[in-house]
């Protein structure tokens, strides 16, 4: 296999584009022009771009700060080194209800210790929903500690597999020129003159959007010249196409709904462009 292809996002993520990359790819070749994506959550177009070679500048954020922790480790040889103990440590733990509520509810330190703790916890969740820090050092999420439906069902997303992603992705980035914030506005405006920029706000209704609130429009309309902007949103969200002056292209998506009982559904997501 291919770079492309051995290098995907450390964890499942609610909302992850992998699906939709065959419709992103060719808007985002893998040149040296520089690149921001200000909700890059697990981030499977910016893996997807590196993977295909880019090694230009790029600016990444997200409204979570375990997500920004996250990049900050990969992107850096030591902290990458103390994630991965970090990672390989909560590999023993068993992948239960009572475990989770336990981590769920157990202060933890930013950095590789926070960015490594959402890595489980995202792994074990019910569509794998993540969980937000709060300032204590505990999180934000499904307090019941609703579980993945296979890991209910003995078919536990192995952690190990988690583990080796985050070798290859660490292995990839360490280096590259990446700078890493925790403000999506902020990345927006430090992106260089005559990049390209992709925004996939989180979607209307849930608690990221709520926390994002409409700032992330101001943000793309401060990115829209001379760079090419791509925002990935729902068909709810139209309207923004005339207010942005995007011209809009829409198409459905394959989004699994249910691992364990083999069900699919399908999407429709917009690209403003």
């Amino acid at each position: 296999m291919g770079v492309q292809s051995q290098v995907t996002p450390a964890v499942g993520y609610l909302g992850g584009k992998r699906r939709l990359l065959s419709r992103l790819r060719p808007l985002f070749p893998a040149d040296e022009v520089p690149y921001a994506e200000p909700f890059v959550g697990m981030g499977a177009l910016y893996l997807d771009l590196r993977a295909r070679g880019h090694r230009g500048p790029a600016v990444l954020a997200d409204v979570n700060p375990a997500i920004s922790d996250f990049w900050q480790c990969v992107h850096d040889r030591d902290l990458s080194a103390a994630l991965l103990r970090e990672v390989m440590h909560l590999g023993s733990l068993s992948q239960t209800k009572e475990e989770r509520v336990r981590l769920l509810n157990t202060p933890v330190e930013a950095g590789p210790p926070r960015a490594a703790a959402f890595l489980w916890l995202t792994n074990t969740a019910f569509a794998n929903t993540p969980v937000v820090p709060r300032p204590d050092g505990t999180w934000i999420g499904c307090q019941t500690g609703k579980m993945a439906s296979a890991t209910k069902h003995g078919m536990s997303f192995p952690f190990a597999a988690v583990i080796g992603r985050l070798e290859r992705i660490s292995a990839l980035l360490a280096g590259l020129p990446t700078a890493v914030l925790y403000n999506a506005a902020d990345a927006c405006t430090i992106c260089p003159s005559g990049g390209r920029a992709y925004l996939d706000p989180p979607y209307e209704g849930s608690r990221a959007h709520i926390m994002v609130g409409r700032g992330w429009v101001d943000a793309a309309l401060r990115l829209r010249e001379p760079r090419l902007v791509v925002v990935s949103e729902t068909p709810r969200a139209t309207l923004m196409a005339s207010a942005l002056g995007m011209r809009e292209e829409r198409g459905e998506v394959a989004a699994s709904r249910s691992g364990w009982n083999g069900t699919c559904g399908k999407r429709e997501e917009c690209l403003f462009i």
